[in-house]
């Protein structure tokens, strides 16, 4: 399972971050996950100086839930899959469709799904 390492960009957390992966582990790193209205309405969440160990068929999910920890909290009422994921280095925009619910915000996580694991989980902040 992967490390996540938060503000993994700054600093302390890159030296860290480059420490763990000279040590070979699997590494994330999220900064921030800020969900923005733009003056038309519509959402978009951003990932922010996201890094995140490649994997198959990787997709990024927002749901309700503010950290899940399996397959079943991930996919709670409410959840939504915004797609295959970009990159795994990066600033990434994924928008959200307007009839959204944004109170159903809790966090987005990077979901492996032929194998059903989460690679990653972060919390969600209305900007």
């Amino acid at each position: 399972m992967p490390i996540m390492v938060t503000g993994g960009n700054g600093l302390i957390g890159s030296r860290i971050v480059r420490k763990l992966i000279e040590r070979g582990e699997d590494v994330v790193c999220f900064d921030t996950a800020p969900v923005y209205r733009g003056p038309d309405g519509s959402l978009l969440l951003r990932l922010e100086n996201f890094t995140v160990t490649n994997g198959p068929d990787l997709h990024v999910y927002v749901t309700p839930h503010e950290n899940p920890g399996n397959s079943n909290e991930v996919k709670t009422d409410g959840y939504l899959d915004l797609g295959e994921l970009k990159g795994n280095v990066g600033n990434q925009n994924y928008f959200l469709p307007d009839d959204f619910d944004v109170r159903l915000l809790g966090a987005v996580v990077i979901y492996c799904q032929p194998f059903n694991i989460i690679f990653a989980v972060a919390p969600l902040t209305n900007s």
